[in-house]
């Protein structure tokens, strides 16, 4: 067993926090002994990984297994076409969504104008927005089917329910169903599955994304998509770069809004920092999104949550012991916040982060700087 210190991550960050449960659900696909701990250097929590390889072999591995992460299928005229049907039948929902309530809203107001009873009223409302109803029906349908052939065209992998996690059950299930078939599957996709969603919560017969998801598809921002187009750039030299030197290269493309510098709002500056160039760490972005597999959603008493989420906040440990993945998640889901210093110390924990997610302009959710809890 060989031990690497990543001092290109900083515990602190909720960013980094999540990169590292993602390093180390790769590290554990990789091979036996994967384990992780953390350890200050330098005025920062870093990750220390145990891994049963070389530490090139490792980086190689890691690297080789993030741009795999997000290679979809090799199809003539790529995929373009499936996006294209599932894009026009989302804006055909949402403006038929649109009609329903609009249809509602004028029958209720004739109600009111001709004075007609509740009764009366309520049939009339019924009668102007059943053909609404049942056009609206038969687009969700086709919705489906054509999310179900984007996700076909995609192929299988942990990021390939198509470009938002939002997608029917079926689709949902029939990834899970695959990656379950050790023929075909892979136990890393199941668990990536879980940390996405549960068909067990839904919204208008969709899945509702884990409160990790910070681009469901707001403002053009898919998660699922931009984790494709950052695991293709993370090459061997930039995942050692990024994680053994803390000098990865950042480009200019959609980041997933988890590193607090990427609330880039304008405030009392000559310019407008959001319409800046963007410079977003690859490799932390790609691995997190991989970390989420160490953070199962679930139904909660208020809709999906997800382990570690304490009310609209992340709160995350840091622990001493070098501990494998199955302990790892079993140690994020435990909240410690009452504990006693020694409570925590007894279980090896160091020290507990939290961000608070907020969403200073109405549109996207950010994670606010870190504080100790």
């Amino acid at each position: 067993m060989n031990i690497v210190d990543i001092p290109g991550l900083d515990g602190s960050n909720p960013l980094h926090a999540l990169a590292a449960y993602g390093l180390l659900a790769l590290t554990d696909d990789l091979g036996p002994d994967a384990a992780m701990g953390w350890v200050r250097v330098g005025g920062k929590y870093s990750p220390r990984i145990a891994i049963g390889l070389s530490k090139d072999d490792w980086l190689k591995g890691v690297s080789d297994a993030l741009r795999q992460a997000g290679a979809v299928a090799t199809v003539v005229g790529g995929s373009k076409a499936e996006q294209r049907a599932v894009a026009e039948l989302k804006a055909q929902t949402k403006k038929l969504g649109q009609a329903l309530k609009d249809a509602s809203a004028a029958a209720k107001a004739e109600g009111r104008a001709t004075r007609l009873t509740s009764s009366e009223s309520k049939a009339l409302i019924s009668e102007r927005i059943a053909p609404i109803r049942v056009e609206l029906k038969e687009v969700e349908h086709r919705l489906g089917e054509a999310e179900l052939a984007l996700s076909n065209v995609l192929g299988w992998g942990p990021a390939h329910l198509g470009d938002v996690i939002g997608v029917t059950p079926e689709v949902f299930r029939l990834h899970a169903r695959r990656a379950l078939d050790a023929a075909e599957g892979d136990a890393s996709i199941v668990r990536q599955l879980a940390g996405l969603g549960s068909d067990g919560c839904l919204d208008n017969g969709k899945l509702i994304a884990t409160p990790f998801s910070f681009s469901n598809g707001a403002s053009g921002k898919c998660l699922l998509k931009d984790f494709r187009a950052l695991s293709t750039r993370c090459s061997l030299e930039q995942v050692r770069d990024a994680l053994l030197v803390g000098t990865g290269a950042t480009e200019n493309v959609t980041s997933l809004n988890w590193d607090p510098r990427d609330q880039r709002n304008f405030a009392h500056q000559w310019n407008d920092p959001a319409a800046a160039v963007a410079h977003t760490a690859v490799v932390a972005n790609a691995l997190a999104y991989l970390g989420l597999g160490l953070l199962c959603a679930f139904p909660g008493a208020r809709g999906l949550s997800a382990v570690a989420l304490v009310e609209r906040g992340f709160e995350w440990p840091i622990w001493s012991p070098l501990l494998g993945a199955p302990v790892v998640s079993a140690l994020l889901a435990h909240r410690s916040r009452n504990e006693t210093a020694v409570q925590r110390a007894a279980r090896g924990v160091l020290e507990v982060f939290r961000s608070d997610r907020v969403n200073p302009t109405g549109k996207r959710n950010f994670f606010a700087p870190s504080r100790a809890v």
